[in-house]
């Protein structure tokens, strides 16, 4: 597959049968961010016609926040999203109707690492954009979906990932290099496209061009963020994936985001916790633990 813009967004194109349509209700949570109202008006709509979602937030409502001892179980979709809170939910809502829309179509072999890993990422955008005044559903959305090309490559060049996957000595491998080596392109390119294709806000298609090369793009924080976010969870060993090192960390990051060098321990605490409770919260977690 070549890299000419226009015929990898051709060949992209016509192979995005191959994925399922983007999820018309995070497209709905991105479109009305702005809106308190709207937002929840969509959310408490959308729990009331899904049983299975509702169940799991009453569960989650239940086992996580913070009931009194001896009190009745929480039984209403209301109270349930009042105890967790509104952008809780919303991560939960985009994690799960992403996953449903693409875990069928995934390999089986990437399945469980490929949620985890985009989970984390998500959740370290989300409280880098707190502290950093973007916005946080936004950046969640952005930090889920980082790695979407990933899938496409997968599926539609199965061989050449499968090589790609495989075990190597060598630790600074890049997997950029990797994929440009075997199939002419990246997934941050091929992921961008999708996001283009889909119509989705122009700082997540630039946040997933941009997330292992940033330096590479025109200046912009959302796209730090999920570089930050990413080589955050790599540096805690989130997942414990293979190659979770850091290779590459761009020094425009920190002044761009207005961070600085002694912010950065707390910061990781804060997405290391928050990133372990948030897989929990949505299912993602393999059971293994990082230490």
């Amino acid at each position: 597959m070549t890299s000419n813009p226009d015929t990898l967004r051709n060949t992209v194109a016509q192979n995005l049968h191959s994925l399922k349509t983007f999820p018309k209700i995070v497209l709905d949570i991105l479109d009305v961010l702005d809106d308190e109202d709207a937002n929840a008006h969509l959310l408490v709509d959308l729990l009331h016609r899904d049983p299975v979602l509702s169940g799991k937030l009453l569960g989650m409502a239940n086992t996580l926040g913070g009931k009194p001892p001896g009190e009745r179980p929480i039984t209403d979709v209301m109270t349930s999203v009042s105890m967790l809170g509104f952008s809780r939910i919303r991560s939960l809502v985009s994690t799960l109707s992403l996953r449903e829309a693409f875990s069928p179509v995934m390999p089986t072999l990437m399945a469980n690492q490929f949620w985890e890993h985009s989970v984390d990422v998500a959740t370290a955008a989300k409280v880098i954009a707190e502290h950093c005044g973007l916005k946080s559903d936004l950046s969640y959305v952005a930090g889920l979906i980082h790695d979407i090309g990933i899938l496409w490559i997968a599926i539609n060049y199965p061989a050449e990932y499968v090589h790609m996957c495989a075990p190597e000595d060598d630790t600074t491998h890049n997997v950029i290099e990797s994929e440009r080596q075997w199939i002419g392109t990246d997934h941050a390119e091929v992921g961008a496209i999708l996001c283009e294709l889909w119509g989705l806000p122009d700082e997540i298609r630039q946040s997933v061009a941009g997330h292992h090369n940033p330096d590479q793009m025109p200046p912009c924080k959302y796209v730090m963020n999920v570089h930050l976010a990413e080589v955050a969870c790599n540096a805690l060993n989130l997942g414990q994936r293979p190659r979770n090192g850091v290779s590459y960390f761009s020094e425009q990051t920190l002044p761009l985001l207005g961070l600085d060098w002694k912010q950065i321990p707390d910061l990781l605490g804060e997405i290391d916790a928050r990133a372990r409770f948030m897989r929990t919260f949505a299912g993602v977690s393999s059971g293994r633990t990082n230490r």
